[in-house]
């Protein structure tokens, strides 16, 4: 055995939860040429390099920027028409707009039949993301900070611009510190402070 396995073990078996001392392995990263965002709008889309699709990653394109990152954790699945990660590629976005199907009639000019039908329409989900957070950080901050308006979702910043905002799977809120989404916390008082998951 390697000691990089038995020490993983071993923070497992101690049950480590402190934020502090979170152990974390970071996703491999990936090419991220800015050719990717040629001819792009500012916003995220699915990663290709190549034709080779990662559903593991979001391309972010600002000004013709790339900048690619995993959903994290690494075992989510980026959705471009939710703009989310999610735990699976099938799921449902967590959060849904539409607009009512509009009937469609067509009459045919003997006047013998009239068809009307109703075909649903979709539309990508509309997210909400603050502007001005990611200058706050510095004129040239590139990473994930809280949208402190939602906490479901969090601001991808490159270069000191907003990207756009990815919205993390449905019951997990976004942790800035393990630049994550995870299980809501809430402080335990009688675990000496420590935040202890939901």
């Amino acid at each position: 055995m390697q000691p990089t396995f038995i020490t993983v073990l071993c923070l497992v078996c101690l049950g480590l939860t402190r934020k502090t001392q979170s152990f974390v392995i970071t996703p491999p990263p990936v090419e991220c040429p800015n050719y990717l965002c040629k001819d792009k709008e500012n916003g995220n889309y699915e990663y290709s390099f190549f034709g080779v699709v990662n559903p593991h990653y979001i391309l972010q394109c600002s000004n013709g920027v790339a900048s690619c990152q995993t959903c994290w954790p690494g075992n989510l699945f980026f959705r471009p028409d939710c703009n989310q990660c999610l735990f699976n590629y099938d799921d449902q976005c967590t959060a849904t707009t539409s607009k009512p199907p509009q009937p469609t009639t067509a009459t045919t000019t003997t006047k013998l039949s009239t068809k009307t039908t109703a075909q649903p329409q979709t539309t990508r989900l509309s997210i909400q993301c603050p502007q001005n957070e990611c200058t706050k950080r510095g004129l040239h901050f590139s990473g994930n900070i809280a949208d402190q308006s939602n906490h479901r979702q969090y601001i991808a910043c490159w270069d000191g611009k907003t990207v756009g905002c990815v919205r993390c799977p449905a019951n997990l809120v976004f942790d800035e510190i393990m630049n994550a989404c995870v299980y809501p916390v809430a402080p335990d008082n009688n675990n000496g402070g420590l935040n202890v998951y939901l």
